[in-house]
């Protein structure tokens, strides 16, 4: 009887929330730098296997999980974007030195998509895939769980849809939004701990407007000077 439970336990689909089991322990994690988060996140990112976030296109989801970025392409490996219908800002990437160390494809089909995040896990050349293509089924989800354990990569879903509320077989899914004017994240499910909503994000984001405000403005300023000269 023993023995079957300890099978069960180690099944993929099976939450153990904050129990001490051997699995729990020893789980190598990326701090996000934020300490009530991190708190949540009883640590940070696992480094190994799938996470998802859920949030709105333009949400500073990028911003929130810069801290991790830089620790991963030491080790001399790629990210890896895979983006569907939504792009990756190029200009972004620039300013935070990552253009030379990224990777971007941008797949007809979701098929392709996942066909394509499998071969790098497998490759080994890449440390961390973010994947946004679209909304990842439960066997899809299954499978690059596996695979990233298996070699040692780190999977970001970053899911602009929000639609699926099903229970996936990831590390860390949450849920980053805007209520009112203030910042808010869901910790839906973390391996090692328990989920936690309503966790207060103290730093602004999205980045500020200002600079891209203040471009808009000195184009229409130029505009209208034209215009009355002529």
């Amino acid at each position: 009887m023993k023995s079957a439970i300890q099978s069960l336990t180690k099944h993929p689909d099976i939450y153990l929330g904050n129990a001490n089991s051997s699995s729990q322990q020893g789980i190598e994690r990326l701090p996000l730098g934020i300490e009530t988060l991190d708190s949540a996140l009883a640590g940070g990112i696992p480094r190994a296997g799938l996470s998802r976030i859920r949030c709105g296109v333009g949400s500073g989801e990028l911003q929130l999980l810069q801290a991790i970025f830089n620790p991963l392409i030491h080790q001399g490996k790629k990210i890896l974007w895979i983006y569907g219908y939504y792009r990756i800002n190029p200009v972004w990437l620039a300013r935070q030195q990552l253009i030379e160390h990224s990777w971007l494809i941008t797949p007809s089909t979701s098929q392709q998509a996942l066909w394509a995040c499998e071969q790098c896990i497998r490759s080994q050349a890449c440390s961390l895939i973010v994947y946004s293509f679209d909304t990842l089924d439960v066997r899809a989800a299954r499978r690059l769980q596996v695979l990233s354990k298996q070699y040692q990569c780190l999977v970001l879903n970053v899911d602009y849809t929000r639609h699926s509320l099903a229970t996936l077989p990831v590390n860390i899914d949450c849920e980053l939004y805007l209520q009112g004017e203030q910042w808010f994240i869901d910790v839906h499910r973390v391996v090692g701990s328990w989920p936690k909503a309503g966790i207060r994000l103290s730093n602004p984001l999205p980045a500020s407007n200002e600079a891209i405000q203040s471009a808009m403005l000195q184009t229409s300023t130029l505009h209208e000077t034209s215009l009355t000269a002529s």
